[in-house]
């Protein structure tokens, strides 16, 4: 049986439980326990639930250490739940916390500028472009396609029409056509695969002009 945090079901047997177990915790590991069981739940496609959990560790265990992972987790499960605008409030204050407390990372950055290009919130491309600079040197730490598909995509929509925009978009379309990661044991992890074909049909109308 997996671990009490890390059910990928969430029946009310189950939150019985966890609750149970939870409250057995230590008081500074709570926060962590909603947040990795939310993290399971996302990835089960349960994202209501994980999306409740995530507010959770906000609102009762804000921990140093939690809140920008549970902002990020948050916004990504809203995202999925087509709920956008709040969705992208959620990585936008992540990249804030990320700013006020750096010791801790996730990839919320790129979500808030993909999230800004792909929506087309023309109000937040400058802040968005802001983004992706400063996070400039994180480009040769990604090792998914999809993470470099995303970083090239906003970085051609956010750019407008221009040469850059075009090279951007063909380089994440190329990124888009992998079929292979690279990576040796998990060839198909973190491709793009058949998702964002909008998007791919904007990039192919930047890089045609």
């Amino acid at each position: 049986m997996p671990d009490w945090f890390r059910r990928t079901s969430w029946t009310e047997g189950d939150k019985a439980e966890f609750e149970a177990k939870l409250g057995r915790a230590r008081r500074s590991s709570r926060g962590q326990y909603v947040r990795i069981q939310g993290v399971h739940l996302a990835e089960a496609g349960l994202h209501r639930e994980a999306a409740e959990l995530f507010e959770r560790v906000l609102a009762e265990f804000p921990e140093p250490l939690e809140i920008a992972p549970a902002l990020s987790g948050l916004g990504q499960s809203l995202l999925a739940l087509g709920q956008r605008e709040p969705a992208l409030d959620a990585m936008r204050r992540c990249v804030l916390r990320e700013r006020e407390y750096p010791n801790v990372k996730t990839d919320a950055w790129l979500e808030f500028a993909f999230i800004v290009a792909s929506l087309d919130v023309r109000d937040l491309f400058e802040e968005a472009r802001g983004v992706l600079l400063e996070h400039d040197a994180q480009e040769s730490q990604m090792i998914f396609p999809l993470q470099r598909f995303k970083l090239h995509a906003s970085r051609a929509i956010l750019a407008g029409t221009s040469d850059v925009a075009a090279m951007e978009a063909a380089a994440a379309l190329r990124e888009a056509a992998r079929s292979d990661s690279g990576l040796r044991y998990h060839g198909k992890l973190g491709l793009v695969g058949d998702e964002f074909a909008g998007i791919k049909i904007r990039l192919r109308g930047i890089v045609g002009g």
